[in-house]
């Protein structure tokens, strides 16, 4: 794919194209790691927003709370009957 770079005020930018838009789930304010490497190439890198991990947290808690609390399967498996 080529695209052009544009000046924005002091800076320089990249538009990329709806197709790869579409396919790498981006959206306005989604945050890109720019890599250039030593063969004058650049990967972009897409970083997850900080908000999934959040609400990953508060979903595997709420398993957690649901999951039933019970002996330790080790300490049975040790000292209880092996089958």
């Amino acid at each position: 794919m080529r695209v052009t770079i544009s000046q924005w005020g002091n800076s320089l930018g990249v538009r990329f194209p709806i197709d790869y838009v579409r396919d790498a789930k981006l959206n306005p304010g989604d945050e890109i790691e720019f890599n250039p490497q030593p063969d004058n190439t650049v990967n972009l890198v897409p970083i997850p927003k900080k908000g999934n991990r959040q609400k990953l947290l508060k979903a595997l808690a709420k398993i957690a709370k649901r999951k039933p609390s019970g002996p330790d399967i080790a300490h049975n498996f040790r000292h209880g009957d092996r089958y």
